[in-house]
């Protein structure tokens, strides 16, 4: 990979929880780069770290120790308001839960984005448009969020990951609560989606048939992240 489509590079990443019995140790020397357009996995049991590094990758948590370079810039020791910038910027999040807007039309839940990102409204309606079509799901934009099926609800949250246009798409078991055939339905999307080689996606998921999918895959066990062959 050419150095300069590194997206993000972590370097000996550890991570601490403090509790009053004492450090829990989530994270121990974690490496990682990530590219343009390259797609990676991250596979491991409950309470190994994915989720923490996951956080810690999107700004929402700050690690205990290391480096983490994004697009060229260190920005572990970054104020709140340069994270948020960066989240906004960077980064589009699909969760297993959908966390759509409750009682919202589909429309109403991705322009909510576009209206903290200070967008104009017609650039608005057209990024919906165009995000929505992606995910074909052009012909519900007006759908009250909470009539549609699950795969559906899953499709509008990638929508809304997508209609910022981030750099790296972060999700975090985002088929976890679907079946077979929708869970690989979602992956079309994603690899659809940084097909362009200018979007990288991280997934964490417990399916190894979602994780042969990427491109690369990775195993946590014990806090370290050991990329597999």
């Amino acid at each position: 990979m050419n150095n300069s489509d590194c997206i993000i590079k972590i370097s000996n990443l550890a991570m601490n929880f403090h509790t009053p019995a004492g450090d829990i140790p989530v994270l121990n020397g974690v490496n990682l780069e990530i590219h343009k357009g390259e797609s990676l996995a991250i596979l491991g049991p409950s309470g190994s770290g994915k989720s923490t590094l996951l956080f810690i990758v999107g700004l929402f948590l700050t690690p205990t120790a290391g480096s983490y370079v994004l697009n060229g810039r260190e920005i572990i020791d970054i104020d709140e308001k340069n994270k948020a910038e960066f989240r906004r910027n960077y980064f589009g999040f699909v969760f297993q839960s959908c966390n759509l807007i409750e009682n919202s039309t589909v429309f109403e839940d991705l322009e909510y984005p576009l209206i903290y990102a200070g967008i104009p409204p017609r650039e608005r309606k057209e990024r919906i448009d165009e995000v929505l079509t992606r995910v074909h799901m052009g012909h519900r934009i007006y759908h009250r969020t909470n009539l549609l099926s699950g795969g559906e609800q899953q499709r509008v949250a990638v929508a809304r990951a997508l209609v910022n246009r981030p750099h790296v798409i972060l999700a975090d078991e985002p088929t976890g609560q679907l079946d077979s055939e929708n869970s690989q339905n979602i992956m079309d999307l994603f690899l659809e989606c940084i097909s362009d080689k200018k979007t990288a996606l991280i997934l964490v998921t417990h399916d190894h048939k979602v994780a042969d999918r990427c491109a690369k895959t990775c195993y946590f066990n014990g806090g370290t992240l050991t990329e597999v062959a």
